[in-house]
Parts: C-alpha cells; structure tokens; sequence
C-alpha cells in the first residue's frame, strides 16, 4: 500500500512524524516528574497537565482566535452577547458600544507556579484581546445590562422601539 502514496508524500509525512515526536519529548522533558529529582508526583499528574492544558505547543484557542468565543442572539425585545472570559476578573476586561458596534477587550494574564520536593516549576502567559461585533439592529445602550459570573459575561441590550419585531401568525393548511 506504501508503494500508492507519492515519494515526496512520505518523505513530507516522515518530516511531520519526527517533528511531533521532537515537540512531545520537549514537553515531556519540561514536565516529567520522576523518583530522579526527588519528586512523588506520578506521571499521570504530568499527563493530566498535558491533556488539560490542551496545547502544550503554543498560545491556547483563547489567544489564536484573537479573542473570546461570542455568541450574539437576538429575541423579540434584546440583543443578547455571550462571551466566554474564562481565567478573568470584572478588571481585566472593558465593553462599549459606538454605534450598532458592541467592543469587548482586555488582557488576559496567566500564570501557574509549582513547588515540591524537588522541583520548582513556574510558567506565565499574556496577551491583549479585542473583538468588536457588529449588532443586528438600533439598540438602547443606556439600558443595557450586563453580568459576569463564572467567566461568562452575558449582556443584555434592549431594543430601541421602532426595531422590536412584531410577531405574526401564519397559518398553515396542509394539501391533501
């Protein structure tokens, strides 16, 4: 079946192989914890981390999207925003509006630190966010009203009145 894929292919395939192989060992290598240097964390511990930390090679999908995941729903009456801020206190982030513009930005500040026996492991990561979104309709800016609670910040944006849709009922008759 070898003799099918391009030569250039597996040789390009080969290259991808060795470089993720070199890329795990660093890690593991920054985060083994063996009987070696006098430590008692198992390395499940270590492969906990590796799984939690759902990288290990980069920036997490907070930073390479350029910001939080937003969802934007609109209801008869509001415009609802959610946005994930997970890690951030109310201090770390702003929102304002400009026009039917909504802006959430901040700066995101990590860091994890770590003393055993042994062994002393600290880490820190930072990085400066922005998303602006554009509304579906006018709203009334002055009411709106926002909460953050458990890293989800939900703000709720009433609608001006010429913009509230007015629901209508259509009935539908089946053909037989």
């Amino acid at each position: 079946m070898a003799h099918l894929i391009p030569e250039n292919w597996r040789h390009a395939a080969a290259n991808l192989r060795h470089d993720i192989h070199d890329a795990i060992d660093r890690w593991w290598h920054r985060h083994r914890h063996t009987a070696e240097n006098g430590s008692n964390v198992p390395v499940r511990r270590a492969q906990a981390q590796l799984v939690e930390d759902g990288e290990g090679f980069g920036f997490s999908p907070f930073f390479t999207t350029m910001g939080p995941p937003i969802n934007v729903e609109e209801t008869d009456d509001d415009v609802i925003v959610t946005a994930e801020l997970p890690g951030l206190e109310k201090d770390d982030f702003t929102v304002d509006m400009s026009g039917r513009q909504l802006r959430i930005r901040g700066e995101k500040k990590q860091s994890s630190e770590t003393k055993e026996r042994g062994y002393y492991y600290a880490e820190s990561r930072y990085g400066a966010f922005a998303r602006t979104m554009p509304l579906p309709c006018e709203v009334d800016a002055d009411h709106a009203n926002a909460t953050y609670k458990h890293g989800v910040l939900r703000i709720t944006l009433p609608k001006t009145p010429g913009t509230k849709s007015n629901r209508i009922n259509v009935k539908v008759q089946g053909s037989n």
